[in-house]
């Protein structure tokens, strides 16, 4: 017979070719990998470039669809089960590849590679990841970030890749997504100080400084040691101007790594501006000798070299760090401010040109060149203003000199400056600056130059002798206004009261240059009229606040005009109300709305004192008597390093600090000068041996050089001769001014400046005791500042000594509290808030309160806490955790019935303050102390709280069950069970509650088997169903029940023997069952057996 079918497959053997591809294949990859793990990079490329050809002479060779046609041939001819298949060797080796190539810096190589892996295999993770790094290392932020979202489509998990992303979004400051990124990354991976610092790092980007430093610390406290979370800690901290804490984490991070060029130079830049600039200095040596080629290291010192007041050895440095970047833009104003600073004007603005390159310098497009320093005779130039308003008014003065030199000239400026502009060159046009406001339809045609106003000196001042006889006035204000002012102010400084001053209308202006000669009939029995001016918004280096001029303030015959642009109302009445000091604030005048009404102010005051602002450059511009306050290195440049007078302006005089900081000295040297000006002004000889000129009204103009000279002596006299006794005013003011100044150093993080200024106070010994709260403020900040700095031991001593001064110096108390908790001595910092939270409630917060109630309720210490919770729902009386606590409080002190009270007029006032689950809690709590009312008064609250409640229906019937008011209780159980009909603790109990009652024993039964159908290991339910039973077997006579009680005591003893109760039940019932009379065997009539 012919068997049909299919003849079985011959064997398919392996060529010598297929085995040798094979071995090469499983060879190769191994010796690739040894290679990248010694960081052999050539040879490991090599590797995966053979491993490349075997592949694709694999390909070419047809084996891999063979292997899949041969899976039916004998086992030894098979290829290996385990055997790596050739798509994901390809892909392995590409990727290899890829990272052996970027390890060479050969990144477009590579990112061939990882295509090649990714054509093979679109979903490769690891081939999209390091496209990603790939793309990243060259800086293709758009391709990266596609890659690395790519990964995160397949899996949404991948660390690295969401980490990168929020890098490549941050580096191509699309800094919300970085954000969104990075809070993303820390929900995954919470513990990642990486993802914190990178967080934290994008939200300082965004200047969300706050919530920066949050992250960052986030980043120390999981890995203190994490050197870039500390290091970006402390830029936040310089943005925040908290000097000091940047310097701490900058040591810290220094600390970690002391050669990190960046820290150094972070950490050596906040010790400059700190007055530390030996330490700084140190610090960018140190950096340079780690790379002789760092251009900012070189800029820096220098920079710090100019604030030791050394701008020759600065020059250097700066020439250094442009030989090696000559585009530097911070070394090339350096440069030019030292030169500056020097007097070398001609360098000095060869090198101020790069101001043009500044962030903050518009950009325009010229009409014309820039002028090169030819004749202009025949020309038609535009000066072009720039910068800010004082700015334009120091250049202008040279313009005198272009107008003279020029056939016309064009003048641009700030519009606020156009009117007093047109007044003083009334030979030149004037307009404003391109982009803003027209005031004028005219518009410049045919420059020949144009003259940037920062640019003229480099031709018109290239020396300190191109200056002479050059600067008196050469501004103009406008006559009815400076009359308008003169007359408010003259009333003011004479002996009547002024009246109606806010009424005094200024007439219009006159386009017309005049010569202000303000003439007044009286005698000089008024006021010396003053304007001062102590603030500028671009000079971070004035930190002296009002109060520290009290020298000045409190001289006599002086009457203030406050100079001050901006709103300053406050600091005025804070001097009126502290210090008794008068400071008149003209309402008529706006120093930023209107330039021109700000001119004529200023002409209308006898002198000007001031810190280098606005006020300054129109004063010098007026030719009004100028005292000019300077720090002790001056900024800006213009001040030159050396001096009493500058060459900018002929009616100024310069007082400069002597040292860091040392803005007393100045005060006190102008106080002197202040001085001897009244008594000369009030016809008393001084120490010049003669008078001011005598006339009717005092020209101060007309004896400027006499002004001057009272100026250059108190400046040029030593320090002994500027503080003679009685000079400084009474110790009362002495003691505000460190104070104040103490107060602000400390608010603006500058610690050590605080603590110097408390000891000078201190050092007044003042041992009256009006002064006791002065020198025990002093000591509370002072403490503050040592606690700040990272130092609370040594903080511990002042706050002591400020209590002791005044007990009931409320932030010395809590301070001090603090400090103990910072030392780990959490008992006497408790006793410290107590005494401060004590002494004036009202001062802190009721989360203040709230947070010490706890601290009092976990030392069991309940009475103190009571009044604690109680003071804070004072305080707050809305304020739910307090009541809460208080609540909890009550119960544990033992008083529960005033803890159910104040529950119970809670829920009446709101049902929604508490939760039922919180009654429930008290409910139970009275329960155990056997308080049966109260628990019944929290279970009825919980159910007004929320009638859905299946516990507090339970619990309250549990409750009148214990009371015995059955009746109440089964209608509350029966409300639970309508609630929840599967809380098989209500069955059991309804049915223990009915045993007793024979007319409701068979109820009682049905409940507790309910009870079993929802938990049937429930041992004690079992054993109560048998007591139900066996009552019901001798009501009954029923062997039946006998039995099924039997069987529930077996059960409840089976499922738990320890059950003693169920072992005596069920002894009991079968002693029943034995004592039952036999019966026969009924016979069935119907069995044929």
């Amino acid at each position: 017979m012919d068997i049909q079918g299919t003849p079985p497959s011959e064997p398919q053997l392996l060529t010598l070719q297929d085995l040798n591809l094979r071995m090469q294949l499983s060879e190769l990859p191994v010796v690739a990998q040894d290679h990248m793990q010694q960081q052999r990079w050539p040879e490991a490329i090599l590797c995966y470039h053979k491993l490349l050809e075997v592949l694709a002479q694999f390909e070419a060779f047809g084996q891999a669809q063979a292997i899949s046609e041969n899976s039916n041939s004998a086992d030894v001819d098979r290829p290996d089960k385990n055997e790596v298949p050739p798509q994901e060797i390809l892909s392995n080796a590409c990727c290899g590849l890829g990272v052996a190539l970027s390890k060479l810096g050969q990144l477009d190589e590579a990112i061939a590679s990882y295509e090649q892996a990714l054509a093979a295999n679109p979903e490769d993770l690891s081939a999209l990841y390091l496209l990603g790094v790939a793309y990243s290392r060259q800086n293709q932020w758009d391709s990266a970030i596609a890659s690395y979202q790519k990964v995160l489509n397949l899996q949404s998990a991948h660390i690295p890749a969401r980490m990168n992303l929020g890098v490549a979004f941050l580096r191509s400051s699309n800094l919300k997504q970085a954000v969104r990124e990075f809070e993303q990354l820390v929900t995954i991976a919470p513990n990642s100080s990486d993802a914190h610092c990178n967080l934290g790092i994008a939200h300082h980007r965004l200047g969300e400084l706050e919530t920066a430093a949050a992250s960052l610390e986030t980043a120390i406290a999981l890995e203190p040691s994490h050197m870039q979370a500390l290091y970006n800690r402390g830029k936040v901290a310089e943005d925040q101007d908290q000097p000091e804490a940047a310097i701490g984490y900058y040591r810290q991070a220094l600390s970690i790594e002391p050669d990190d060029i960046d820290t150094c130079c972070s950490l050596a830049f906040v010790l400059d501006r700190q007055n530390q600039s030996t330490e700084a200095i140190a610090l960018y040596q140190h950096a340079i000798s780690l790379n002789p080629h760092e251009a900012d290291a070189l800029s820096n010192l220098g920079a710090s070299l100019v604030h030791q007041r050394n701008p020759q050895q600065a020059i250097d440095y700066f020439e250094r760090a442009l030989s090696v970047q000559k585009n530097h833009l911070a070394a090339n104003l350096n440069l030019a401010h030292a030169c500056f600073m020097l007097g070398n004007f001609a360098r000095g603005f060869e090198y101020y040109k790069w101001r043009w390159f500044m962030i903050n310098q518009p950009k325009r497009d010229l009409p014309a060149p820039l002028w090169d320093g030819s004749p202009l005779a025949g020309k038609t130039v535009l000066v072009s203003g720039e910068q800010g308003v004082g700015d334009e008014v120091l250049f202008g003065s040279m313009i005198p000199d272009v107008i003279a030199a020029s056939d016309r000239c064009w003048i641009e400026c700030q519009p606020r400056l156009v009117p007093l502009f047109a007044r003083s060159f009334p030979e030149a046009t004037i307009i404003p600056k391109e982009g803003q406001e027209a005031l004028t339809i005219e518009k410049p045609e045919n420059i020949d130059f144009v003259l940037p106003m920062g640019s003229m000196g480099q031709w018109l001042r290239p020396t300190i002798e191109s200056f002479t006889d050059r600067n008196g006035a050469f501004m103009q204000p406008d006559a009815a206004k400076v009359q308008a002012c003169r007359d408010r102010y003259l009333k003011l400084a004479s002996s009547q009261e002024p009246e109606n001053l806010k009424e005094v209308s200024q007439e219009s202006s006159s386009d017309q240059p005049v010569n202000v000669q303000v003439s007044d009939q009286t005698k000089p029995n008024r006021n010396l009229i003053v304007g001062i001016s102590w603030h500028s918004t671009n000079r971070k280096k004035y930190p002296a606040p009002l109060a520290d001029w009290l020298p000045i303030l409190n001289l006599p015959g002086i009457t203030f005009v406050d100079l001050q642009y901006g709103d300053w109302a406050d600091e005025l009445a804070q001097m009126q109300d502290r210090y008794d000091v008068d400071i008149y604030h003209d309402p008529n005048i706006d120093q930023i709305a209107s330039i021109d009404d700000f001119a004529a102010q200023v002409a209308a005051v006898d002198l000007v004192i001031s810190i280098s602002n606005t006020a300054v450059h129109m004063a010098g511009a007026l030719g009004k008597p100028l005292w000019l306050l300077l720090p002790y290195v001056p900024e800006p440049w213009y001040w030159l390093l050396e001096g009493t007078t500058t060459p900018w302006y002929a009616s100024a005089s310069l007082f400069r600090q002597r040292q860091w900081g040392d803005w007393d000295g100045v005060f006190d040297r102008v106080a002197n000068a202040l001085s001897e000006l009244v008594a000369l002004y009030q016809g008393h000889p001084g120490h010049l041996g003669k008078d001011l000129e005598d006339s009717a009204e005092l020209d101060l103009e007309q004896n400027l050089e006499q002004i001057k000279a009272i100026a250059e002596q108190a400046e040029l006299a030593t320090n002994q001769e500027a503080t003679k006794p009685g000079q400084k005013g009474n110790p009362a003011n002495l003691a505000q001014r460190y104070l104040q100044r103490a107060q602000t150093s400390l608010q603006r993080g500058r610690f050590t400046e605080a603590i110097d200024n408390c000891q000078k106070l201190i050092a007044l010994e003042l041992e009256q005791t009006e002064f006791q709260a002065e020198m025990a403020k002093a000591y509370t900040i002072w403490g503050r500042a040592l606690q700040q700095m990272g130092k609370p031991i040594d903080a511990t001593k002042p706050y002591e000594q400020a209590i002791a001064l005044q007990p009931d110096l409320v932030f010395a108390h809590w301070f001090l509290g603090q400090s103990y908790d910072q030392q780990g001595l959490p008992e006497l910092a408790l006793s410290q808030y107590i005494e401060a939270l004590t002494i004036e409630p009202e001062t802190f917060t009721a989360e203040s309160h709230f947070l010490l109630g706890n601290s009092l309720v976990e030392r069991h210490r309940y009475d103190q806490a009571l009044e604690f919770y109680q003071r804070a729902i004072e305080l707050k009386p809305g304020y739910l955790d307090a009541h809460r606590n208080r609540i909890k409080a009550l119960a544990l002190q033992g008083n529960l019935a005033a803890a159910v009270q104040a529950q119970t007029d809670l829920v009446a006032a709101d049902p929604d303050l508490l939760s039922a689950k919180e009654c429930n809690e008290l409910g139970m709590h009275c329960i155990q102390a056997e308080k049966l009312a109260e628990a019944i008064h929290c279970f009825e609250n919980a159910i007004q709280i929320d009638p859905e409640n299946a516990d507090a229906h339970f619990n309250l019937g549990n409750t009148f069950a214990q009371r015995n008011q059955v009746r109440d209780a089964i209608i509350c159980y029966q409300e639970a069970i309508a609630i929840d009909p599967n809380f098989a603790q209500i069955y059991f109990n309804l049915g223990v509650l009915l045993l007793p009652s024979e007319k409701q024993l068979a109820d009682a039964i049905d409940f507790l088997r309910a009870a079993i159908d929802l938990k049937p290991e429930w041992a004690e339910a079992h054993q109560k169903l048998g007591e139900g039973l066996y009552d019901l077997s001798q009501q009954t006579n029923s062997p039946k029940y006998l039995a099924e009680a039997i069987a529930s005591f077996k059960t409840a003893t089976r499922l738990k023997p320890s059950l003693t109760v169920a072992h005596q039940a069920l002894e009991l019932a079968t002693s029943t069952q034995q004592a039952l009379p036999r019966m026969a065997p009924r016979i069935d009539p119907d069995d044929p057996d």
